[in-house]
């Protein structure tokens, strides 16, 4: 076996490319050509309008995530506070009930025991809707007449309905010697009267009754929180829009203002808006 020979070189590597080093130092070069070649042609302001295009288009995104959010902690601020009810209308009127009664002995009607007793009384119903409920905020129009759409928690009735038990009114209708009917009569309508009046707070009819100042005093709970919240106000919002979740499907588009907002400049700091007196509807 002979000794290798010390003056012999060895083979020499093969040759290799630049491979993947070489491809993204050239995408880096197009890149940066193409950006000198569209600042030559566009010039500065084209680019910078498109800049601001995007972020702004960004910014809206994230504006319209946080102003939900921002509301939602002003609403669980005034909880922790002042309590989960915001009451929105009252509505004071007289009510009237009445009931009839026949005697019935063996299948037949008796003749002359028809009664018929009437109660009026003078009540008060209080509308409110719940603050830890479920909120939802959107804007919609075009610039600097924007409306934000707030879909507000639904209206229930503040129970029991009060009423004046002095004011109190009846009158019995029937023969005189139907009067022990009549005075039974009367007294079940007196026992049952928190029940029904109840039942009226409740009706859609009335609740429909008091939509209108409730909506209004929706809006004017919301514009209080967005006068004081600067970046909100600087982005055109022209009127607020209330609706309840019954009224969600319809095209809010075409719906009137609720409340205006006046361009005012923000309260001091330190100060709180305070929650609107709700509006009274009278019958």
């Amino acid at each position: 076996m002979s000794a290798p020979n010390p003056s012999v070189a060895p083979p020499a590597a093969p040759h290799r490319g630049c491979g993947a080093a070489c491809f993204q130092a050239l995408v880096i070069l197009f890149v940066l050509a193409g950006a000198t070649i569209a600042a030559m042609l566009l010039g500065p302001p084209m680019i910078a309008e498109f800049a601001k295009f995007h972020v702004r288009k960004v910014a809206d995104q994230i504006l319209k995530q946080n102003i939900d959010e921002s509301f939602r902690e002003h609403v669980g601020k005034i909880v922790g506070t002042n309590g989960n009810i915001l009451e929105v209308a009252v509505k004071e009127g007289e009510e009237v009930f009445d009931r009839r009664t026949e005697l019935i002995v063996a299948g037949f009607k008796v003749p002359f025991f028809d009664t018929e007793v009437t109660l009026k009384t003078r009540a008060t119903f209080r509308y409110h809707i719940k603050l830890d409920g479920v909120w939802r905020l959107r804007e919609e129009g075009p610039p600097n007449q924007r409306s934000l759409v707030v879909v507000a928690p639904g209206l229930e009735p503040t129970l029991p309905v009060a009423f004046d038990s002095r004011a109190m009114e009846s009158a019995l209708k029937g023969y005189w010697f139907s009067k022990y009917h009549q005075d039974l009569s009367l007294e079940e309508l007196r026992k049952g009267l928190t029940d029904k009046l109840e039942e009226r707070a409740r009706s859609g009819e009335s609740i429909d009754s008091v939509r209108e100042a409730s909506r209004r005093s929706v809006g004017l709970f919301v514009k209080n929180w967005l006068v004081t919240e600067e970046e909100w106000r600087a982005r055109g919002l022209h009127d607020i829009k209330v609706v309840f979740p019954d009224e969600e499907q319809k095209d809010t588009t075409g719906l009137p203002p609720t409340v205006e907002l006046d361009v005012q400049p923000p309260q001091a700091s330190g100060s709180s808006p305070q929650n609107p007196s709700p509006n009274v509807a009278s019958t």
